[in-house]
């Protein structure tokens, strides 16, 4: 979804992403299941920008 061109796209002030090393610790921990979801989430900047552009986002804010 791209905005009109007279229209600003948005920002996204609620990005998450957490590092391997946390995701590490975290297991280590005894956390498989981050807050109920079923794992823990991949990230990339590529896949993160692609889902940006998809939804209309300009900005995103970690």
């Amino acid at each position: 979804m791209t905005p009109p061109a007279d229209r600003p796209g948005l920002v996204d002030v609620h990005a998450h992403f957490v590092t391997e090393s946390y995701v590490r610790q975290a297991r280590a921990a005894g956390h498989e299941r981050p807050d109920g979801m079923p794992a823990w989430p991949a990230w990339s900047a590529r896949a993160h920008l692609e889902l940006m552009d998809r939804s209309g986002i300009d900005t995103a804010v970690l």
